[in-house]
């Protein structure tokens, strides 16, 4: 006999969006608006206890030539995390999913990573 389960009310739990469906979601919109000339790619690792994604820029037309945008690193909590962006070569903190986004805008938007992908789509054309 079976006394069901012991784990509680599980329906309350909340779900939550995730830094890796984040640079997921932005790495598909890039694909897209290249189409396919540049890609990007999230590269999950764990180092300890925390996880780690990776956002690169891919280049296939010239021999998968990838630059590394960010980084974003948390525990099995997901918030706080932190946000690695090479544009400044810091970690900046994030207290929640608005201002990881506010962040990792600020990184994708900034001159750097526009020139970056300028430059591999002018050489990918040519």
């Amino acid at each position: 006999m079976t006394e069901g389960s012991l784990w509680g009310d599980l329906s309350t739990l909340k779900s939550i969006r995730t830094p890796k469906s984040m640079l997921t979601e932005q790495a598909d919109i890039l694909n897209q608006l290249t189409g396919g000339l540049i890609r990007a790619q999230v590269n999950a690792s764990q180092n300890g206890a925390s996880l780690n994604f990776t956002l690169l820029i891919i280049a296939p037309a010239l021999n998968n030539y990838n630059f590394t945008v960010c980084i974003i690193s948390h525990d099995v909590n997901i918030y706080p995390c932190k946000i690695y962006s090479y544009e400044d070569n810091t970690w900046q903190d994030c207290e929640n999913e608005e201002e990881l986004k506010v962040k990792l805008r600020n990184v994708l938007s900034s001159d750097k990573t526009k020139r970056i992908i300028e430059a591999l789509l002018s050489q990918s054309r040519g």
